[in-house]
């Protein structure tokens, strides 16, 4: 091993080569980004499948990318997801699927495919889960958490206020993380009780607001 070289280092996978980036990559990103204004965090994880994806296709003992894209067929996707479930759970690889599916459209949009080879590559079944919540108790014991801080002097009333008003806004007007950092307070309307914020694909929508929620936020503008 050279010197200056860990075992972190050398596991970590080769970059994806820059022209194939800037010809399948780049101009994807700018789509999901400017046109569907999907979220970072979902770029992300569009970018993590593709480049998979490619490293798979570019496998000495795959050998699938001379021949490129457009010749994949549906054997040969089934055989991606059989070996992709062994590095993936399977929520991941159903959320990297979703990422390559709108990868193969829009490129067939733009005319540089012919079809989508993960049509009808069947995935394996999610596990449904049970939803997790809060219960009543635990509930009110978040809510006053900042209050409990601050009468012990763990932090400022400041601090104190505004993580009291955050904790409002997304259990009294049901915001997601998001919209709630996006809101400013010309969003609300105090007379009605009502947010307007922007959710999902910059989407608007109203969200009526807790009483205690807007008492908060009161206190906080006072």
């Amino acid at each position: 091993m050279a010197v200056g070289t860990t075992a972190a280092t050398m596991s970590q996978p080769a970059p994806i080569p820059p022209e194939i980036v800037a010809e399948w990559w780049t101009p994807f990103e700018d789509f999901l980004a400017k046109e569907r204004r999907f979220s970072r965090y979902t770029v992300r994880n569009y970018r993590q499948a593709f480049e998979d994806f490619y490293r798979w296709l570019a496998d000495p003992q795959v050998n699938l990318w001379s021949t490129g894209f457009d010749a994949l067929e549906t054997r040969q996707m089934r055989d991606f997801v059989i070996e992709a479930q062994r590095r993936f759970d399977r929520r991941t690889l159903h959320n990297h699927a979703s990422g390559l599916r709108t990868f193969f459209k829009f490129w067939m949009h733009r005319g540089k495919l012919r079809r989508n080879p993960l049509l009808n590559v069947p995935l394996p079944k999610l596990e449904k889960r049970l939803p997790k919540f809060l219960t009543e108790e635990q509930m009110k014991l978040l809510l006053t958490g900042p209050q409990r801080l601050l009468e012990s002097g763990g932090i400022s009333a400041h601090v104190a206020w505004r993580d009291r008003l955050a904790m409002e806004l997304l259990y009294g007007g049901g915001l997601r993380v998001s919209e709630l950092v996006a809101l400013d307070y010309g969003a609300i309307d105090l007379d009605t009780g009502v947010a307007r914020v922007l959710g999902k694909g910059q989407k608007e929508r109203l969200c009526p607001l807790g009483a205690v929620a807007l008492a908060v936020l009161k206190k906080v503008r006072a």
